[in-house]
């Protein structure tokens, strides 16, 4: 790696550095949506088209992310969100923060949610998903949203 090497050029003291920088990100890969889909679900579920598939090398870290712009239809902050590796949720969910509203009479406010979660799972096949729930029942929308992994290797 041309970046790796020139530290390393550049002076001894950084070939520890060059070193962890030295094919680091391996691959990297997301999932987007823009239709607008809504739950009223009061258990995890996952969220529609919020889904990857990777094959994970050995020796490696996966960094995965997911974020979205939704609205609720009351005036309380009722959804929770989360990430899952396979079927198990490791994401702890995390209520949604008002930012901005009220915007309509139907969508009585506007949020802006992220989550991540980093993981060292074996080397083979999984499966990350967003997962979604309407803590109090009431329906949750989301317009835009997206999931990333990005996988990086460690050092040998």
């Amino acid at each position: 790696m041309a970046y790796a090497d020139t530290i390393r050029a550049a002076q001894a003291t950084f070939t520890t550095t060059a070193n962890l920088i030295d094919g680091l990100l391996a691959t990297t890969a997301t999932a987007s949506a823009g239709s607008s889909t809504s739950t009223t679900a009061t258990t995890l579920a996952q969220v529609p088209d919020m889904s990857l598939t990777v094959t994970v090398p050995a020796n490696s870290i996966v960094k995965v992310s997911f974020s979205f712009i939704g609205s609720n239809s009351t005036t309380t902050i009722n959804c929770q969100y989360g990430l899952s590796e396979d079927s198990t949720a490791t994401a702890t969910t995390d209520t949604a923060r008002e930012f901005r509203g009220p915007v309509a009479s139907v969508n009585a406010f506007e949020y802006l949610g992220f989550v991540e979660h980093t993981y060292t799972p074996t080397a083979g096949s999984h499966t990350y998903r967003a997962l979604w729930l309407a803590g109090s029942g009431a329906a949750f929308y989301m317009r835009y949203r997206r999931i990333t992994y990005m996988i990086f290797q460690k050092g040998a």
